[in-house]
């Protein structure tokens, strides 16, 4: 007696079915992925664009922090004018020239989500704009990395 497989006849497929890219739902498929592109493209650049200044602010404060020929206080005053300078660039000249000293520096956390600097450290160095002899390398190196976090994050 045979097994029952072997009775069974071939398996009768079906002709192929030809695939192509002619049907008009993937056309719509692929000009909405073009425009897509193209939205993403012309966002980044429009971004890119508008944090110009942000960029330049960070160069300047990497050459400042580069420079050997500062002292501590030229880098400090440095540092604060460059802060000062963008916040009028991106903040009215009027909300923001008269700032100095506390009044600066809440002024400066409440434009960011996280507190950007630290109050004793800006104190030291609000006080170092006009007496040398309080300042250190490190309260320099760390107000010019509070000061970077602070052009990255703040919001406009």
């Amino acid at each position: 007696m045979q097994p029952q497989y072997k009775q069974i006849n071939s398996i009768i497929e079906p002709d192929t079915i030809a695939f192509n890219f002619d049907a008009p739902g993937w056309t719509v498929v692929g000009i909405s992925l073009l425009l897509l592109a193209l939205l993403i493209v012309i966002h980044t650049l429009i971004n890119y664009r508008k944090n110009k200044y942000r960029r330049l602010a960070i160069k300047n404060l990497v050459e400042i922090e580069a420079k050997e020929v500062y002292t501590l206080q030229q880098k400090a005053i440095a540092i604060n004018t460059t802060i000062k300078q963008v916040t009028i660039l991106i903040y009215n000249r009027d909300q923001v020239a008269y700032l100095d000293g506390m009044r600066w520096y809440i002024f400066l956390n409440k434009q960011v989500k996280k507190p950007a600097f630290s109050e004793d450290l800006f104190s030291v160095i609000q006080e170092g704009l006009y007496n040398k002899s309080v300042l250190e390398t490190d309260h320099i190196n760390l107000f010019i990395n509070q000061s970077k976090y602070w052009i990255k994050k703040h919001v406009v």
